[in-house]
């Protein structure tokens, strides 16, 4: 995260990372990244917006199905 304000963004999820392969990243003794991430409506936003690394739909849940799935489940909540 970048800044210090606690109510800019809130983190939903984390995504460990693969250690096997060596990166700067893990390198530095990251060990997971935030992968679902949710801004608060604040400002000039009017609504909520959810960040989410794509990797999660590809490795996890079988790419373009597993995306609409999630939107789908998200929906419907």
């Amino acid at each position: 995260m970048t800044t210090d304000d606690p109510d800019a963004v809130r983190v939903l999820a984390r995504q460990p990372i693969d250690t096997s392969r060596p990166r700067p990243f893990t390198e530095a003794g990251n060990t997971e990244f935030n992968m679902f991430l949710w801004m608060l409506p604040r400002g000039d936003r009017a609504a909520d917006l959810l960040l989410a690394d794509s990797t999660i739909f590809s490795s996890l849940f079988g790419g373009d199905d597993g995306l609409r799935d999630f939107w789908r489940n998200v929906v419907s909540e």
